[in-house]
């Protein structure tokens, strides 16, 4: 928030920076930290930080206007901030495909399986299944 504030006079670099923001939130592997994050985390953001900011201050100065004024920025960070995190998820989609089709020759699971080289290893004999009743 400090640098927003501090940046004011300069919204391209603010908008920028904010986007950037977002994009660092696609990670290149879905559940990279445990849970895959979702776009919908920026909503409960925004609530959060709107939230917070009309306890800011003293209670005296907590008029409609300034609590309005910090809806407004806080969301206008959220939307930048989301707006970098859809551009990177659409352009990682367009960049996916291609890289997907340099991995293996193959184009499905049953050619990899057809195509596979033959090796003797012993049939697993299989017990007690609907299948040999």
């Amino acid at each position: 928030m400090d640098d927003l504030i501090a940046n004011l006079d300069n919204p391209s670099a603010t908008v920028r920076m904010l986007r950037e923001a977002g994009v660092k939130h696609v990670f290149p592997v879905r559940d990279l930290y445990g849970c895959p994050f979702r776009a919908s985390l920026f909503d409960q953001f925004a609530s959060a930080m709107i939230e917070r900011t009309l306890e800011w201050g003293e209670k005296k100065d907590r008029t409609e206007v300034t609590q309005t004024g910090w809806t407004k920025i806080v969301l206008f960070v959220v939307e930048q901030i989301k707006e970098g995190y859809h551009d990177e998820v659409k352009r990682q989609r367009r960049v996916r495909p291609r890289n997907l089709g340099h991995r293996s020759e193959h184009t499905s699971l049953t050619e990899v399986s057809t195509q596979s080289p033959a090796r003797d290893v012993p049939e697993i004999k299989r017990f007690n299944t609907i299948d040999n009743l």
